[in-house]
């Protein structure tokens, strides 16, 4: 049963803390965990990072994400549910493109599947607007915010620490 409250910053308060707390908590887990398993990304030309760094802080993103959105009742209804199932294709796609590599077109086309699957299910960027202004401007920010993310990921534990600042804001 998710921990809700009628009162919402009372609510927003508790998903900043769960949130944040899970993602202190599981970074550095999922940091270990990819050294353990030797899930790594060694120093080359083409990247940011000069030093060994953990792929896979993907798992604690999501982790957080559902640990939070669950217990918060986040995850209610038909929107809640595609998001959740979105968040975990995404994370299924990242490991794959971390352990194989991917090119950008099969990436783009699931996340244009997720976003769209997202949109269906009743998420507006800007609702206020006309559908014909609104639904690709949630697309695009949907898509967006996924690869902004990403390419935070290259330094580790960035894109996670990124994405607690970024939760924070929001409940916030």
């Amino acid at each position: 049963m998710p921990l809700l409250s009628s009162d919402l910053p009372a609510r927003a308060g508790l998903a900043l803390s769960l949130g944040v707390a899970l993602g202190l908590a599981l970074t550095p887990a999922a940091i270990r965990l990819a050294h353990l398993r030797g899930w790594l990304a060694h120093p080359r030309v083409d990247r940011w990072h000069t030093r060994t760094v953990a792929l896979m802080g993907g798992i604690a993103i999501i982790a957080a994400f559902l640990g939070t959105a669950g217990l918060v009742g986040g995850l209610a209804g038909r929107l809640g549910v595609v998001v959740a199932l979105g968040a975990s294709v995404l994370l299924v796609l990242g490991f794959v493109d971390d352990r194989r590599g991917m090119g950008p077109a099969p990436k783009l086309a699931v996340e244009l599947l997720i976003a769209g699957g997202v949109v269906l299910a009743g998420l507006r960027f800007a609702p206020m607007l006309p559908d014909v202004l609104s639904l690709p401007l949630t697309l695009l920010w949907i898509i967006g915010v996924t690869n902004a993310l990403n390419l935070l990921d290259n330094m580790d534990g960035l894109a996670g620490g990124t994405g607690a600042v970024i939760a924070g804001a929001c409940a916030v």
